[in-house]
């Protein structure tokens, strides 16, 4: 679109009076057509002054076209002629369009008042930078000599560099001076993306070094964005979150983490955790369809694999009831336990064990004396919570004579710990020569007596008894193992 510009100034009569309503017109040479500038034309552009003899005009700036301004009365024509470009220095009928907003004041063209009569103007602009020197002009020629000494002359320049002179003999070496001590400063963190940098202060030999170390990227985590009572099934967007309140279509209530893994939207897996129990469920979503929740179990959790450690786990390992633990040293036969009752580390009850037979013969009373010197003479193993019992002996001290009716007591002088029965009761049977009677705790739980009630005569020392037994134990599984291994 081309250039306009304003040209402005105030009219007055002789007494130096406003003159008002006075028709301003410029004509352009050549005229400005109507497909240059849309809102001009060949006529001239034509303004009327206002109440302060003011008046502006709207130009058209074109190179090569002037514009002749005048004011038209009976007795006389005041005229400016005004170029409405910026003319070339060498040749003014080229130029360059104004600057736009340019605004000329006649009073700024003009050297006094238009008066009749006719002035051609160049506006020129604003003034320009000062232009390259010139060339020196020749030298005059000299004048005549005088008799008074003339004034000195400023400094000449000073002469170029002369050539470097021959190196001198190499100096001694210096003492040498103390070892320079690097302090550690501040370590400073840097933008993200930023390169590490680092400054080194003071003076030699003591100075410190200050690192600034950028921030790493947070990777694929940030932190859970809280979201309160959400609908899951719209929660598709990949990331971390804290969900509270009233949450629908979750695995269970309560404030839980809910991560969110995604390919798109249709294409999602999510976990969540809940804050109170650690409970974990996860879910997929395919082709836009949810899966149903599964719950995982973490380990040391009800329904969980197992803890693992060495040594019986009652009184060491804390862990909630429903936990297993294997004892991989599988000490005095137990391997796996259960926590059975507590929150604690008490409560943890043997499931799976295996103490092997045990000989204790060693525990028999003075009333009955072993077979031959041979563990199945008198042994007893646990499996789990069965406990089974067997021996061979021969009548020994006071039974010797005794009815054979009457109680033998003290088989077992003391039923070794994590054994026992549960309760007083008949245990197994005891035979001799084809007749039956039975082992039992019945007298004292902490014993075992054999009583063959339908016998008659006496005991002898050559009289073999056979004794056999199996019950069940709720005993806390043996911290120490009795007698030896058979």
């Amino acid at each position: 679109m081309p250039v306009t510009f304003q040209v402005v100034g105030n009219l007055a009569d002789f007494g130096n009076d406003a003159r008002t309503g006075v028709m301003v017109r410029a004509t352009a040479t050549p005229g400005v057509k109507v497909g240059d500038v849309a809102v001009h034309s060949n006529e001239p552009e034509t303004v009327v002054t206002d109440a302060a003899g003011a008046f502006v005009l709207e130009l058209v700036s074109l190179p090569g076209v002037w514009y002749r301004i005048q004011t038209p009365y009976a007795n006389a024509i005041n005229t400016v002629r005004l170029a409405g470009y910026v003319p070339d220095v060498g040749d003014p009928t080229t130029g360059t369009a104004f600057p736009a907003l340019t605004v000329i004041n006649l009073k700024d063209v003009v050297s006094e008042d238009p008066t009749p009569g006719f002035e051609a103007v160049f506006w020129a602009g604003p003034e320009g930078p000062q232009g390259p020197a010139g060339p020196v002009g020749p030298q005059g020629a000299p004048g005549a000599d005088s008799v008074v000494p003339g004034p000195i002359g400023p400094t000449g320049p000073v002469g170029p560099t002369g050539p470097v002179g021959p190196q001198g003999a190499k100096g001694d070496t210096g003492n040498t001076g103390p070892a320079n001590t690097l302090t550690p400063g501040t370590a400073t963190t840097g933008a993200a993306g930023t390169s590490m940098g680092f400054t080194i202060t003071g003076t030699a030999p003591n100075q410190t070094l200050n690192l600034t170390i950028p921030k790493g990227d947070p990777g694929g985590w940030v932190a859970s964005a809280s979201q309160a009572a959400p609908d899951l099934n719209t929660m598709t967007t990949p990331g971390l979150y804290w969900i509270t309140g009233a949450h629908t279509n979750s695995a269970t209530s309560g404030d839980s983490h809910v991560e969110v893994v995604a390919q798109s939207a249709t294409v999602v897996t999510q976990m969540q955790t809940v804050g109170s129990s650690g409970r974990i469920f996860r879910r997929t979503r395919n082709a836009g369809t949810w899966t149903g929740w599964l719950e995982l179990v973490t380990k040391g959790s009800i329904g969980s694999g197992d803890l693992t450690g060495t040594g019986s786990p009652e009184g060491v390992v804390t862990a909630p009831v429903g936990t297993y633990y294997t004892d991989t040293a599988i000490t005095n036969g137990a391997l796996r336990w259960a926590k059975k009752s507590g929150a604690g580390n008490t409560g943890w009850k043997a499931v799976e064990g295996d103490t092997g037979w045990r000989d204790i013969r060693s525990l028999y009373g003075t009333t009955v004396a072993q077979l031959v010197d041979n563990a199945v003479c008198g042994r007893i193993k646990r499996v789990n919570s069965t406990v089974t019992y067997q021996a061979l002996v021969y009548p020994a001290g006071a039974t010797i004579g005794a009815t054979r009716s009457a109680l033998i007591p003290n088989l077992i002088t003391a039923i070794p710990a994590g054994f026992a029965a549960d309760g007083n009761q008949p245990l197994g049977q005891a035979s001799y020569s084809g007749n039956v009677g039975m082992v039992s705790n019945l007298i004292t739980g902490s014993r075992f007596d054999v009583q063959m009630p339908t016998l008659t005569g006496t005991w002898g020392a050559a009289d073999l008894i056979s004794a056999s037994a199996t019950w069940v134990t709720s005993a806390a599984w043996p911290t120490t193992l009795p007698g030896v291994a058979a």
